[in-house]
């Protein structure tokens, strides 16, 4: 299924190119709060909906999303990053506070990380006239953006919302976001050419996140409505030893465990996913 395509003769064709060019707009200024990064923006929102448009095959016929929700996946799916872009006058201090009690570094950077879906769903209540939603609207996105990690989509939050006569699953959308942003690795994510400007000064755990993006060829994404979708992730690296440490712990552990999150929610509506591990292969 191509997702943009089904809105094109639709009323939210032009409040989705709204949506497109605010978060276009905000990634231009290039204001990311932490350099060690891998690649966020409007880049990593097309990836995702590539991901998307594969798995949401797999859902039974008649769970199928509405264009409606169409709508409120695809404007989530642009706004869920937003927050990564947002910083506070009491986020250095706040830092500080949580390095000490953690007893390990932890910075301005980390904390926005941690925190930016959060900010993403009060970038968007704060901004929903720009954005042209109401305020039932900008709830819905906000809620699927905060849900995209961490959040827990089992409470009441999360049940069906009514948008006018339209009912919006946003726990489903939620954790459609949440697996799909998960799949999102690849080398494509992770430029040699930037890890070798930055790997002398950047800490351990931004390197290891570097490198599962480049040991990643891709992820293929095979539905059936009927049967399981299968998820097949291929990895290629220098080292065996310290390659598998990389994929099991960094790439194949994360999936699986967004998947035993979401699983149940996947399956009231009929996708069953399994994650195939491809052989690795050995960079030249």
């Amino acid at each position: 299924m191509n997702l943009e395509q089904t809105l094109l003769d639709t009323k939210y064709k032009s409040k989705l190119e709204n949506i497109i060019g605010h978060s276009k707009n905000l990634f231009k200024k290039d204001v990311l709060h932490h350099k060690y990064y891998t690649l966020h923006g409007m880049d990593h929102s097309h990836a995702i909906i590539s991901k998307l448009d594969k798995l949401i095959d797999g859902i039974s016929p008649n769970n199928k999303l509405t264009r409606a929700e169409i709508f409120y996946l695809l404007a989530s799916v642009y706004l869920h990053d937003v927050g990564m872009l947002i910083s506070y006058p009491e986020d250095v201090e706040r830092a500080k506070t949580i390095s000490i009690q953690k007893k390990k570094p932890f910075t301005k950077e980390d904390l926005i990380r941690d925190e930016h879906n959060i900010r993403s769903g009060k970038y968007i209540i704060e901004h929903e006239l720009d954005l042209k939603l109401d305020h039932v609207e900008s709830e819905c996105v906000k809620l699927i953006c905060e849900g995209h990690r961490l959040v827990d989509l089992t409470t009441e939050n999360y049940n069906d919302r009514l948008v006018g006569d339209e009912r919006i699953r946003v726990r489903l959308l939620a954790a459609l976001l949440r697996f799909s942003d998960e799949l999102d690795i690849s080398y494509q994510r992770a430029p040699k050419v930037l890890m070798d400007i930055f790997k002398e000064d950047m800490p351990d755990f931004s390197k290891l996140h570097w490198l599962k993006h480049y040991y990643t060829n891709g992820v293929g994404i095979e539905p059936n409505s009927n049967l399981k979708t299968v998820i097949e992730i291929q990895t290629q690296y220098p080292d065996r030893e310290r390659g598998r440490k990389i994929t099991e712990e960094l790439i194949f552990k994360p999936i699986e465990n967004s998947l035993r999150i979401v699983d149940r929610i996947f399956l009231e509506y009929g996708l069953n996913e399994i994650v195939g591990k491809v052989p690795e292969k050995r960079l030249n």
